[in-house]
């Protein structure tokens, strides 16, 4: 697990433990972040952290109203864009057009 991953972890466990209701808007999750910004210096993460995956988590949520298990799910489609993105960065991923002689010089 990366750090990136650890943070949606702990960001993800600290928003589902401020809510209180079963149905949860955008503003809802707005005074969530609020919240944990004053309680900051107690957490593990920045709050340029926590202000990108509440950003992740909105990106990834199409409901105007959801709940924890929709925060969890987009959690998981956070993790999972991170991870495609890191490999879009790795040159090796990428090798087709390469033959196989050169193929095998770009590995070794």
């Amino acid at each position: 697990m990366d750090d990136y991953e650890e943070k949606v972890d702990i960001i993800v466990k600290d928003v589902i433990n401020q809510v209180s209701s079963n149905s949860i808007t955008d503003d809802d999750l707005n005074d969530i972040r609020s919240y944990l910004k004053k309680k900051i210096d107690e957490k593990s993460y920045s709050i340029s952290e926590l202000n990108n995956i509440i950003r992740d988590l909105k990106q990834n949520i199409n409901k105007k109203n959801f709940n924890k298990k929709d925060i969890k799910n987009a959690a998981k489609q956070a993790k999972r864009n991170n991870a495609k993105k890191i490999n879009t960065f790795n040159p090796l991923n990428d090798l087709s057009g390469l033959s196989t002689s050169q193929k095998i010089k770009v590995i070794f």
